[in-house]
Protein backbone atom coordinates (compact mmCIF):
# COMPACT_ATOMS: atom_id res chain seq x y z
CA UNK A 1 0.00 0.00 0.00
CA UNK A 2 2.84 2.39 0.83
CA UNK A 3 4.43 1.64 -2.53
CA UNK A 4 1.25 2.57 -4.37
CA UNK A 5 0.99 5.80 -2.38
CA UNK A 6 4.59 6.71 -3.18
CA UNK A 7 4.09 5.98 -6.86
CA UNK A 8 0.96 8.11 -6.90
CA UNK A 9 2.72 10.98 -5.12
CA UNK A 10 5.66 10.84 -7.53
CA UNK A 11 3.25 10.84 -10.49
CA UNK A 12 1.35 13.78 -9.00
CA UNK A 13 4.55 15.74 -8.38
CA UNK A 14 5.75 15.13 -11.94
CA UNK A 15 2.43 16.34 -13.36
CA UNK A 16 2.43 19.43 -11.17
CA UNK A 17 5.98 20.29 -12.23
CA UNK A 18 5.07 19.85 -15.90
CA UNK A 19 2.06 22.12 -15.43
CA UNK A 20 4.24 24.73 -13.71
CA UNK A 21 6.74 24.56 -16.59
CA UNK A 22 3.94 25.13 -19.10
CA UNK A 23 2.61 28.00 -17.03
CA UNK A 24 6.00 29.69 -17.31
CA UNK A 25 5.97 29.02 -21.05
CA UNK A 26 2.50 30.59 -21.35
CA UNK A 27 3.84 33.71 -19.62
CA UNK A 28 6.56 33.86 -22.28
CA UNK A 29 3.87 33.52 -24.94
CA UNK A 30 1.97 36.44 -23.40
CA UNK A 31 5.12 38.56 -23.35
CA UNK A 32 5.79 37.81 -27.02
CA UNK A 33 2.17 38.69 -27.83
CA UNK A 34 2.56 42.03 -26.05
CA UNK A 35 5.66 42.69 -28.17
CA UNK A 36 3.62 41.82 -31.29
CA UNK A 37 5.81 38.88 -32.33
CA UNK A 38 3.32 36.45 -33.91
CA UNK A 39 5.89 34.20 -35.59
CA UNK A 40 7.76 33.76 -32.33
CA UNK A 41 4.52 32.93 -30.53
CA UNK A 42 3.60 30.34 -33.18
CA UNK A 43 6.95 28.62 -32.64
CA UNK A 44 6.45 28.69 -28.86
CA UNK A 45 2.97 27.16 -29.12
CA UNK A 46 4.00 23.88 -30.77
CA UNK A 47 5.62 22.30 -27.68
CA UNK A 48 2.86 23.66 -25.41
CA UNK A 49 0.20 22.09 -27.61
CA UNK A 50 2.03 18.78 -27.79
CA UNK A 51 2.49 18.61 -24.01
CA UNK A 52 -1.13 19.58 -23.36
CA UNK A 53 -2.38 16.87 -25.71
CA UNK A 54 -0.13 14.31 -24.03
CA UNK A 55 -1.54 15.30 -20.62
CA UNK A 56 -5.09 15.41 -22.00
CA UNK A 57 -5.40 19.04 -20.93
CA UNK A 58 -8.05 19.89 -23.54
CA UNK A 59 -8.44 23.49 -22.44
CA UNK A 60 -4.78 24.26 -22.92
CA UNK A 61 -4.47 22.25 -26.14
CA UNK A 62 -7.49 24.01 -27.63
CA UNK A 63 -6.15 27.38 -26.58
CA UNK A 64 -2.81 26.65 -28.26
CA UNK A 65 -4.45 25.39 -31.48
CA UNK A 66 -6.82 28.34 -31.68
CA UNK A 67 -4.14 30.92 -30.91
CA UNK A 68 -1.82 29.43 -33.53
CA UNK A 69 -4.56 29.51 -36.20
CA UNK A 70 -5.52 33.02 -35.15
CA UNK A 71 -1.96 34.33 -35.41
CA UNK A 72 -1.29 32.62 -38.73
CA UNK A 73 -4.50 34.17 -40.04
CA UNK A 74 -3.36 37.55 -38.76
CA UNK A 75 -0.05 37.17 -40.58
CA UNK A 76 -2.00 36.38 -43.75
CA UNK A 77 -4.26 39.34 -42.96
CA UNK A 78 -7.56 37.49 -43.13
CA UNK A 79 -10.13 36.15 -40.69
CA UNK A 80 -11.13 33.74 -43.46
CA UNK A 81 -7.61 32.29 -43.42
CA UNK A 82 -7.79 31.87 -39.64
CA UNK A 83 -11.08 29.96 -40.08
CA UNK A 84 -9.51 27.70 -42.73
CA UNK A 85 -6.53 26.98 -40.48
CA UNK A 86 -8.78 26.25 -37.50
CA UNK A 87 -10.86 23.91 -39.68
CA UNK A 88 -7.66 22.03 -40.55
CA UNK A 89 -6.96 21.69 -36.82
CA UNK A 90 -10.49 20.40 -36.22
CA UNK A 91 -9.92 17.61 -38.73
CA UNK A 92 -6.92 16.42 -36.68
CA UNK A 93 -8.36 17.13 -33.21
CA UNK A 94 -9.49 14.59 -30.65
CA UNK A 95 -13.17 14.01 -29.92
CA UNK A 96 -12.88 16.11 -26.77
CA UNK A 97 -11.57 19.13 -28.66
CA UNK A 98 -13.73 19.02 -31.78
CA UNK A 99 -16.95 20.50 -30.37
CA UNK A 100 -15.12 23.39 -28.74
CA UNK A 101 -13.06 24.13 -31.84
CA UNK A 102 -16.13 23.85 -34.10
CA UNK A 103 -17.93 26.42 -31.98
CA UNK A 104 -14.92 28.69 -32.19
CA UNK A 105 -14.76 28.20 -35.96
CA UNK A 106 -18.42 29.19 -36.25
CA UNK A 107 -17.82 32.32 -34.18
CA UNK A 108 -14.80 33.34 -36.26
CA UNK A 109 -16.78 32.74 -39.45
CA UNK A 110 -19.56 34.92 -38.04
CA UNK A 111 -16.99 37.63 -37.22
CA UNK A 112 -15.77 37.44 -40.81
CA UNK A 113 -19.35 37.76 -42.03
CA UNK A 114 -19.98 40.77 -39.74
CA UNK A 115 -16.85 42.52 -41.00
CA UNK A 116 -17.86 41.91 -44.63
CA UNK A 117 -21.65 41.79 -44.48
CA UNK A 118 -21.97 44.56 -47.07
CA UNK A 119 -20.18 42.30 -49.54
CA UNK A 120 -22.35 39.30 -48.75
CA UNK A 121 -25.58 41.31 -48.93
CA UNK A 122 -24.92 42.14 -52.60
CA UNK A 123 -23.56 38.77 -53.67
CA UNK A 124 -25.43 36.14 -55.61
CA UNK A 125 -24.79 32.40 -55.52
CA UNK A 126 -21.53 31.75 -57.37
CA UNK A 127 -21.57 28.70 -59.60
CA UNK A 128 -18.53 26.48 -59.18
CA UNK A 129 -17.09 28.53 -56.31
CA UNK A 130 -14.40 26.71 -54.36
CA UNK A 131 -15.35 25.00 -51.13
CA UNK A 132 -12.55 26.67 -49.19
CA UNK A 133 -12.94 30.11 -50.73
CA UNK A 134 -14.92 31.71 -47.93
CA UNK A 135 -14.52 35.10 -49.56
CA UNK A 136 -16.61 33.95 -52.57
CA UNK A 137 -19.53 32.44 -50.66
CA UNK A 138 -23.02 33.90 -50.97
CA UNK A 139 -25.06 35.15 -48.02
CA UNK A 140 -27.14 31.94 -47.71
CA UNK A 141 -23.97 29.85 -47.95
CA UNK A 142 -22.02 31.61 -45.21
CA UNK A 143 -25.02 31.63 -42.87
CA UNK A 144 -25.66 27.92 -43.50
CA UNK A 145 -21.97 27.17 -42.87
CA UNK A 146 -22.11 28.98 -39.53
CA UNK A 147 -25.22 27.00 -38.61
CA UNK A 148 -23.69 23.70 -39.79
CA UNK A 149 -20.59 24.25 -37.63
CA UNK A 150 -22.68 24.95 -34.56
CA UNK A 151 -24.89 21.92 -35.27
CA UNK A 152 -21.80 19.73 -35.71
CA UNK A 153 -20.57 20.87 -32.29
CA UNK A 154 -23.95 20.05 -30.75
CA UNK A 155 -24.00 16.64 -32.45
CA UNK A 156 -21.24 15.68 -30.04
CA UNK A 157 -23.36 16.63 -27.05
CA UNK A 158 -22.32 13.50 -25.16
CA UNK A 159 -18.70 14.59 -25.42
CA UNK A 160 -19.62 18.11 -24.30
CA UNK A 161 -21.58 16.73 -21.35
CA UNK A 162 -18.67 14.54 -20.29
CA UNK A 163 -16.16 17.39 -20.25
CA UNK A 164 -15.50 19.06 -16.93
CA UNK A 165 -16.80 22.62 -16.81
CA UNK A 166 -13.25 23.96 -16.45
CA UNK A 167 -12.44 22.59 -19.90
CA UNK A 168 -15.14 24.74 -21.40
CA UNK A 169 -13.54 27.92 -20.13
CA UNK A 170 -11.76 28.02 -23.47
CA UNK A 171 -13.68 31.06 -24.47
CA UNK A 172 -13.51 32.46 -27.91
CA UNK A 173 -10.32 34.44 -28.13
CA UNK A 174 -11.18 37.57 -30.05
CA UNK A 175 -9.29 37.94 -33.26
CA UNK A 176 -6.88 40.86 -32.76
CA UNK A 177 -8.29 42.69 -35.78
CA UNK A 178 -11.89 42.68 -34.54
CA UNK A 179 -13.81 44.62 -31.97
CA UNK A 180 -16.56 43.27 -29.75
CA UNK A 181 -19.95 43.64 -31.33
CA UNK A 182 -22.62 45.94 -30.06
CA UNK A 183 -25.90 44.40 -28.98
CA UNK A 184 -28.31 44.06 -31.88
CA UNK A 185 -30.88 46.40 -30.36
CA UNK A 186 -30.21 49.59 -28.49
CA UNK A 187 -32.19 50.56 -25.47
CA UNK A 188 -33.43 54.12 -25.41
Amino acid sequence: MKTMTRIFLMWLAANLMAAADREADWKKVEEALKKDQPKTVIEMLAPLEKAALADEDWDEAGKAMALRAQLQGRIEGSTAEAVRLLDAEIAKATDELQPILRTLSAEWLFQHYRQNRWRYAQRTEAQGAGEDEIETWSLPRILSEIDARLQAALDKSEVLKSLPWATLRLSSPRAPWTTPSAPPYSTF
